[in-house]
């Protein structure tokens, strides 16, 4: 980023958190996800919940929690020019937004929605670990 001249735009939180990260989340333009591999992303899965676009890498878990979603969109793995023109046009959508307004609030109901899908899951899974053990 130094080297780059883009210390004054980005800044690398290392671990916040998580209602810090929530807060941060409520007031992206857009999620970021790059693995190369996950097993389930929550942060996919949070960011769907509060209605937020996502950009994630092109595997398969990802396309999985993506598919049918009109703003999301995927970019491959090793694939640096299609990651910084889905940037581009993100920052382009939403150039003079911040000099103009702030980002519209999450519904609540959202969170509600995802932290009873969340609790759901969790009980499921309880579940079979009791049965299995």
């Amino acid at each position: 980023m130094r080297a780059q001249g883009l210390t004054a735009d980005y800044r690398i939180l290392g671990v916040i958190p998580r209602q810090d990260m929530l807060v941060l989340l409520a007031h992206s333009l857009a999620v970021l996800n790059p693995s190369r591999f996950e097993g389930w992303s929550t942060t996919v899965e949070e960011a769907k919940a509060l209605g937020k676009p996502l950009l994630v890498s092109d595997i398969a878990v990802h396309r999985e929690q993506v598919a049918g979603r009109s703003d999301a969109k995927c970019f491959g793995t090793d694939d640096a020019a299609a990651l910084a023109a889905l940037l581009e046009g993100l920052a382009r959508r939403h150039a003079g937004d911040a000099a103009t307004s702030h980002p519209p609030r999450p519904d609540p109901t959202l969170y509600t929605a995802f932290t009873a899908q969340y609790i759901a899951l969790l009980k499921t899974v309880a579940s079979a670990h009791e049965v299995a053990a």
